[in-house]
């Protein structure tokens, strides 16, 4: 189950990239590593980990 500031910082993300018109591809909670993953247009992905901060994975 995702934290309080997961679920809060998740909705601002998905805020921000609908505001800036770009389509959520995915957006998944990973029961194993506690995070929230996101996908964003083809190559923006962003993970929330437990504590609410928001990060870019770069591959």
């Amino acid at each position: 189950m995702p934290t309080l500031e997961q679920g809060i910082m998740t909705i601002i993300v998905c805020q921000m990239l609908s505001n800036l018109f770009l389509d959520i591809v995915l957006f998944r909670y990973d029961n194993l590593t506690k995070e929230v993953y996101i996908l964003a247009s083809k190559d923006i992905q962003i993970k929330i980990p437990s504590n609410g901060r928001w990060e870019f994975i770069n591959d």
